[in-house]
């Protein structure tokens, strides 16, 4: 958590929660570029350690 507490800090996350209190997070980010978008994924330590997984990354 500490992790994208950062990150809303930068600026970079805009909205995050749970879907309807199921254990499914989300967060929306907001960044320039995939690759930007690349090393946040790369860089999230429950994803690197296998805590959560990333299931779809999307424009809007």
């Amino acid at each position: 958590m500490n992790y994208y507490e950062n990150l809303k800090n930068m600026g970079k996350v805009l909205l995050s929660g749970n879907f309807w209190n199921q254990a499914r997070n989300f967060i929306i980010v907001y960044v320039s570029s995939d690759t930007e978008l690349e090393q946040i994924i790369d860089n999230d330590p429950a994803v690197r350690n296998n805590v959560f997984e990333l299931v779809r990354a999307m424009p809007f």
